[in-house]
């Protein structure tokens, strides 16, 4: 739930330009699905093989996974030309 919360804060702040709202579909499902993909397994995500990475958004390159035993977090980086 906070995951998701922080998705929105990021991307409601990101939309803001000097005081206007730009709101880009497109750019939102492909964001959300990114999200997504941080609760599948390393593996899936290294292979992007899970549903969102397949039917949603292109391969990054450079994919680093990481996960947070403490909090039981996982995400990753990777570059998106």
């Amino acid at each position: 739930m906070i995951k998701i919360f922080i998705f929105l804060t990021f991307l409601i702040s990101c939309c803001v330009v000097n005081g206007k709202t730009n709101y880009d579909e497109e750019y939102a499902i492909r964001e959300c699905a990114y999200s997504i993909v941080s609760y599948c397994s390393d593996f899936k995500i290294y292979n992007w093989d899970c549903i969102p990475c397949e039917n949603l958004i292109p391969k990054p390159s450079q994919i680093t996974v990481f996960y947070n035993k403490t909090g039981s977090n996982r995400g990753f980086l990777g570059y998106d030309e």
